[in-house]
């Protein structure tokens, strides 16, 4: 089931992992430097695609995020998903 879940509710999932968890500070980096990447992303899918770019970027970004997150939660012993 958790495979077949939407990039924003997989990357949700496994925020709230960490955060039942204990682990704030570690999703902290995650979050800030994926958020100044999805901000780059953003304005260069915009510059350089228009609104398919933006579209474009959104997906990266989450998808980005998801992996990032799914990484910090299996270094800190889970198993990357909520069951």
């Amino acid at each position: 089931m958790f495979l077949k879940m939407e990039g924003n509710g997989r990357r949700r999932t496994i925020g709230m992992n960490l955060l039942s968890r204990m682990q704030t500070r570690a999703m902290m980096l995650a979050k800030i430097v994926t958020a100044v990447i999805g901000i780059a992303v953003s304005y260069a899918g915009t510059y350089g695609w228009g609104i398919n770019g933006v579209g474009s970027a959104a997906v990266i970004f989450s998808e980005f995020l998801f992996v990032w997150l799914m990484l910090v939660s299996l270094r800190l012993g889970g198993t990357g998903a909520v069951s």
